[in-house]
């Protein structure tokens, strides 16, 4: 599949033509509906209508996404709980994000004319597939899969007549259980593996990032489905509360256009290089630049043909 395709037209015909579980990450910004003045935003009689319609786009995102896959999808906060409500019905919500925008028209409110607190915040429904007997079933296939790595680790400890308690006790964690176990098994991050090479000694001569590159040789070559990938290891927002600005005016600026920042940190969470991102409402492009720039492969769809134009430019550049 080519690295990069756009689609001028309704985004729930794209999504029909797509095959099941095909997608990586469904990272997207659907109206919100009465929020803007745009047509777009208004073209359902009532709420009702709205969620009838946004419910067919969910199920088709449920339907073409990957076990292993993730949907983020941004919300109004006056609508938040109700979109999470359906999101819901068809996925398994990991979080509800708050993106707090550090500038905006909050600033320029009279106090005195509020009628309600003014909104600040927009929200971004982080949602997956995954129920506990399928997380199980994962975690079991991606230990098996990375047997190799697992046993090289065991055999350093036996060599050097170690245990993983005798770990736990050293190190003052109890996440031995994790790095030598097969038990939702991970690899320590940089700080923990280094402190293993010093306790354990120089039976464990592999530096982390060849045990990375290692993982991920195994995993590329295994046949069974793959633990969802998530990982915020060095990433700024870690919790559910991210702090961003929103995208400053410019000539053809989309009305809903979301920060570079959010869409990288979104892709780079929740994908990997080579992965397929879809945009079904792709607005001004963002999505679409963040993934290629990162090395994914890219599908949007934008019905209106001069938001349309101006993504493919931004995303021709």
């Amino acid at each position: 599949m080519e690295n990069l395709q756009l689609h001028n037209e309704d985004c729930i015909n794209v999504l029909k033509r797509l095959p099941d579980k095909s997608i990586d990450l469904i990272a997207t910004d659907p109206p919100y509906f009465r929020v803007k003045d745009n047509d777009w935003d208004r073209q359902w009689p009532n709420e009702a209508a709205f969620f009838e319609w946004l419910e067919i786009v969910i199920i088709e995102c449920a339907r073409v996404l990957k076990d292993t896959g993730s949907i983020y999808l941004f919300a109004s906060p006056q609508l938040a709980a109700k979109t999470e409500h359906l999101m819901a019905k068809h996925f398994a919500i990991n979080n509800h994000i708050i993106w707090v925008k550090t500038s905006g028209m909050f600033k320029r409110q009279c106090k005195a004319s509020l009628r309600r607190f003014f909104p600040q915040t927009e929200r971004i429904i982080f949602a997956t597939h995954i129920n506990g007997d399928q997380r199980r079933l994962q975690d079991l296939a991606h230990a098996q899969a990375c047997k190799p790595i697992i046993d090289y680790l065991v055999d350093a400890l036996h060599s050097a007549n170690l245990t993983q308690s005798a770990v736990n006790k050293q190190l003052g964690t109890s996440m031995a259980g994790h790095w030598f176990g097969r038990s939702q098994w991970r690899l320590p991050n940089q700080d923990w593996y280094q402190q293993l090479q010093q306790f354990v000694g120089p039976t464990l001569d592999k530096s982390l990032d060849e045990l990375k590159a290692w993982e991920n040789d195994l995993l590329k070559h295994r046949q069974h489905p793959m633990k969802r990938y998530f990982n915020v290891d060095g990433a700024d927002w870690y919790t559910d509360v991210w702090e961003c600005g929103p995208v400053q005016y410019y000539d053809g600026k989309h009305p809903c256009e979301k920060p570079m920042r959010i869409m990288e940190h979104i892709i780079n969470a929740s994908s990997q290089p080579n992965d397929l991102i879809l945009d079904p409402f792709m607005g001004g492009g963002t999505t679409g630049i963040a993934a290629i720039q990162n090395g994914r492969r890219f599908i949007g769809c934008e019905l209106d043909g001069e938001y349309f134009a101006n993504a493919t430019a931004r995303l021709s550049t």
